[in-house]
């Protein structure tokens, strides 16, 4: 499967990943959701994932032994690379496997990442949101100084008209 570059989109959240991946119909329903679920585990930092198999499959509501399976299917399918990862122990002596890291191919399911776009997209939508707030802010205030001049303007402004004044002599 085969993606021009110009139909990729840029791969900001996880959340995208798990959309893209149960927007794809070309996938088993089974292997689909075994897919989505690694996902939600997914670190777009380091472009990996790191679930045990425990918890995918308590997760998915199915067995490990199940879940072993889905993976194998997924690695032959290609859109799913895992890698063990090994931890050295004090009580044995060879290293101990903890968990499968898993890295997606991206293109697969129509995205791909780059950091840079990515911080730097993070960081205009974080200056965006400062302008917003600095900008709501003064509205609110000039909106409130408005109010407040025309209640005094209304309030306090005295009524020529009124017997009152014609009775008012300035201090001498």
């Amino acid at each position: 499967m085969t993606t021009a570059k110009k139909e990729l989109t840029l791969l900001e959240h996880h959340n995208q990943l798990t959309d893209a991946i149960a927007r794809d119909e070309s996938i088993s329903a089974d292997i689909k959701s075994l897919l989505v679920c690694i996902s939600t585990f997914f670190n777009t930092q380091k472009q990996c994932a790191f679930p045990s198999r425990k918890k995918i499959a308590a997760r998915m509501g199915c067995c490990v032994n199940y879940v072993t399976e889905l993976i194998a299917k997924a690695k032959k399918t290609g859109r799913i690379k895992v890698t063990a990862q090994f931890t050295k122990t004090a009580i044995d002596s060879a290293p101990r496997q903890v968990a499968n890291k898993y890295e997606f191919a991206l293109e697969m399911f129509g995205l791909y990442y780059k950091k840079a776009k990515t911080l730097f997209n993070r960081h205009l939508r974080k200056k965006n949101k400062k302008k917003e707030a600095t900008q709501q802010a003064s509205a609110a205030r000039v909106d409130y100084i408005t109010q407040q001049l025309d209640e005094a303007s209304v309030s306090e402004q005295p009524d020529i008209d009124t017997y009152e004044w014609e009775e008012y002599e300035p201090p001498k």
